[in-house]
């Protein structure tokens, strides 16, 4: 019984020892997934349309293009089997000049692809801020943590900083929901 009272007493006191020194009530740590956060956001659906709708005309022109080069090849094929050097020549020469072209036109779709879903990916990076940092200081949370992170995120509240963290809660969910409250899809 005296252990069991010793024990809780210096819980008790080691608790008090790590709570901040100033009256201000903090409403603990939490962590975010960023990882799903971006998964699960129908803003991340929005983002997603609007890169298919951005480059869906590119992205049949380059399918057309494939298309038309298996033509080419197999047009240079039926003429090597007919004998027909001159014709065969020529398409090889037309195969290699649509390559070229193809390769030209795919690396400049890929890096512009690329350039939009990084764009697109900065800016769902920053809803993502603004919602946890909007749900941290409404709950009064004193620090954020990205999961898997030993340094905060965020800080919403004043003297946060001493603030020690004894298990940390996940709220990517209610940060999701925060940053979903005004798309428009379902």
């Amino acid at each position: 019984m005296r252990n069991t009272l010793t024990r809780a007493a210096s819980s008790a006191l080691a608790f008090l020892l790590c709570m901040p020194a100033q009256s201000t009530t903090y409403s603990g740590c939490v962590s975010v997934d960023l990882d799903t956060i971006i998964r699960t956001s129908k803003l991340v659906k929005q983002s997603q349309g609007r890169l298919v709708r951005e480059f869906a005309k590119r992205e049949a022109d380059l399918g057309s293009f494939q298309r038309r080069i298996l033509e080419i090849e197999f047009a240079a094929n039926i003429a090597k089997e007919k004998g027909n050097k001159s014709e065969e020549e020529g398409r090889l020469e037309e195969l290699r000049q649509a390559k070229s072209d193809w390769e030209k036109q795919k690396a400049g779709y890929d890096a512009d692809l690329g350039r939009r879903k990084a764009e697109e990916l900065d800016g769902l990076v920053h809803q993502a801020s603004v919602a946890y940092q909007a749900v941290g200081t409404k709950r009064g949370y004193a620090k954020l943590y990205q999961e898997g992170g030993d340094e905060p995120i965020f800080k919403p509240l004043p003297g946060a900083e001493g603030y020690q963290c004894n298990g940390k809660s996940d709220v990517t969910q209610e940060v999701v929901v925060e940053m979903d409250k005004e798309v428009l899809i379902p």
